[in-house]
């Protein structure tokens, strides 16, 4: 769990953070998410708060649901805080640890095949 928070992930954020051979750096304000370029492919937006697909929404009700009885505090706050101290909240829910590690790595897992966004300004010709 701790790797994929901190950046063991094939997520924007992660690996549009150097450039390469075949683009320019690309800064964070550009690192779209590859579903619904609404906001940073980091790990709040994966995790908490993209819409767009319905598998991702279905994986994050479920993880909510099992939330509920397992941890009734931490759930509660879900919605009510910012995104970001919700999953510092759930990271550090004794009670959850396992059910968010597994929640984690569904969800990362989504994002390994679908081709990454990244504007094509940043190509290099």
């Amino acid at each position: 769990m701790t790797s994929r928070l901190l950046g063991g992930h094939n997520l924007s954020t992660e690996q549009l953070r150097y450039p390469s051979r075949y683009r320019h750096l690309v800064p964070r304000e550009f690192k779209l998410c590859r579903f619904c370029q609404q906001g940073v492919e980091d790990e709040v937006h994966t995790l908490f708060d993209c819409t767009h697909q319905a598998h991702i929404i279905e994986l994050r009700s479920r993880l909510l649901d099992s939330l509920a009885p397992c941890d009734p505090v931490v759930w509660g706050s879900y919605g009510v805080v910012p995104s970001y101290d919700f999953l510092l909240k759930v990271a550090a829910s004794r009670k959850a640890v396992q059910l968010f590690a597994k929640y984690i790595f569904i969800i990362l897992g989504a994002f390994q095949e679908p081709p990454r966004f990244f504007p094509v300004v940043f190509r290099r010709v």
